[in-house]
């Protein structure tokens, strides 16, 4: 057993509890708020945070890619990445400030002026943390930033909820929000060793630049492809429809990140170690997919079995339309999953213009059909997003078989058991679902736990009979991680 197999799956442990726990902390705050607050609170955030996210990918210029993926001095990178985020964070905060006026405008929403305006504040507080939490990632090295992600995000919760108990709306996520924020910088700036110098190598800037200009690329598709169906729901229904949209997006997608986030934040050093050993690379490649697809899938199909049941008993009946929305954006969060790995792997042999030039030429067909789509409703926009993400899925594999030689069909042989274990799943679901009507079971939550235990043995019980040797070895790699 290597050494970076190891040191990876050692990594993975403090990848794990750094990305799931706090994000396990905060569907709970964001349940709770829920059953505070109304939709149109969460709709107003959200149009600050089609902002700042965006702007976030700008100022962070891809840079953070390029640190881990660099070959020279790393304080000297490192100083030159520090520098370079603070200059493009006052650009950008100043940009926010300016266009608030027209964002609030766009929305029909008077109330998100001063929403953006403060919570773009983020994206100063941001600039002066992303060195000392890359450089913590490129060491595999993430036991600091599971404490500092688990202390902000039990203290922004209990101000949020403390503030929203005494009736401040919006602004209640706004000050947890930024009161996390305030306090990562703080402990990261405590824990790291790593200090800025104002001696700046500017000459190393080109080459980090034209690296990160492709993963800037690739985020601000990203971007586009998971935001602008939010911008025009807030454009064509308002805020307290956007809240719905954004609401069961945000939970579709923390559910899968807890699965991605983790192996993504670990995979790309290790990967970027193995770049000149293709074979190894592979290798991992090919076993790392098939465990994510193991997890992401039934996640996607079981949410959208049970979309409806999970929104009334998690959320609350007044929430009841969350249901079809994340049952929807889940099948399509994992389908696209499977194919999540790819970009981390061309940026890891050097070719992080890859999965940008994708997009590019995707880009236009998303906005095309989502702008035709958006005025008939928000169901049919998101089985168009469903069947585009569908669509891709072979553009994706085909342009892997072109770049790295795998076979065309490695997706089969990864998951052929998989997929026969969703289909059992998946008619034990529905089989009890029907058998639960007919007795004339409606309550929601006993519904729910039915099916998701029906469900998760069903699953299980089939992939255990058909690919025992699989099952077993995630075990031994749960067991080497979880050593200290």
């Amino acid at each position: 057993m290597s050494e970076l197999y190891i040191k990876t799956t050692k990594g993975l442990k403090w990848s794990v509890l750094t990305l799931v726990i706090p994000k396990m902390i905060s569907p709970i705050i964001t349940i709770t708020l829920a059953h505070i607050l109304l939709p149109d609170a969460f709709g107003l955030i959200s149009t600050a945070m089609i902002v700042i996210s965006f702007s976030q990918m700008i100022w962070e210029a891809g840079l953070s890619q390029a640190l881990i993926q660099t070959t020279e001095d790393v304080k000297k990178v490192a100083n030159v990445v520090f520098w370079s985020n603070i200059g493009f964070g006052l650009i950008i905060y100043s940009l926010i400030f300016m266009s608030a006026p027209a964002l609030a405008l766009y929305f029909k929403s008077p109330d998100s002026l001063s929403v953006i305006r403060v919570l773009g504040l983020q994206i100063l507080l941001l600039s002066f943390t992303t060195v000392q939490e890359t450089l913590f990632s490129k060491e595999l090295n993430f036991r600091p930033l599971f404490n500092i992600r688990v202390v902000t995000a039990i203290l922004s919760g209990i101000i949020s909820i403390t503030l929203a108990l005494r009736g401040f709306n919006v602004w209640a996520l706004v000050a947890g929000t930024l009161s996390g924020s305030v306090l990562s910088v703080i402990l990261l700036w405590y824990l790291s060793s790593w200090r800025p110098s104002f001696k700046v190598e500017w000459s190393l800037a080109p080459t980090l630049f034209r690296y990160g200009s492709w993963v800037l690329m690739l985020s601000v598709m990203g971007w586009f492809i998971h935001w602008f169906d939010s911008i025009l729901v807030g454009r064509y229904f308002g805020v307290f429809d956007l809240g719905i949209y954004r609401t069961g997006a945000t939970v579709s997608m923390t559910i899968f990140s807890l699965v991605m986030m983790p192996i993504a934040t670990v995979m790309f050093p290790s990967f970027s170690k193995l770049a000149n050993d293709r074979e190894k690379l592979l290798k991992y490649y090919h076993e790392v997919n098939k465990i994510i697809m193991a997890l992401v899938l039934p996640a996607a199909v079981g949410l959208f079995l049970v979309g409806r049941d999970f929104a009334v008993t998690i959320f609350g009946w007044h929430w009841e339309d969350l249901g079809t929305v994340v049952g929807i954006l889940a099948l399509s969060e994992g389908l696209g999953h499977i194919c999540g790995m790819n970009p981390l792997v061309y940026q890891a042999i050097g070719k992080p213009d890859i999965q940008p030039k994708i997009s590019i030429f995707l880009m236009p067909v998303f906005a095309a059909m989502f702008w035709f789509v958006t005025p008939y409703g928000m169901v049919p926009l998101l089985w168009t997003k469903l069947i585009l993400t569908i669509l891709i899925t072979p553009i994706n594999i085909y342009i892997l078989v072109r770049t790295l030689k795998v076979s065309p069909f490695y997706l089969y042989h990864q998951g052929k058991y998989i997929f026969i274990a969703l289909v059992f799943m998946a008619i034990a679901v529905i089989g009890v679902n029907w058998t639960m009507y007919y007795f004339t079971i409606y309550d929601p939550s006993t519904l729910l736990t039915i099916q998701v235990l029906v469900g998760m043995i069903s699953y299980l019980g089939t992939l255990w009979f058909l690919d025992r040797e699989f099952i077993l070895k995630i075990k031994s790699v749960i067991i080497l991680a979880l050593e200290k």
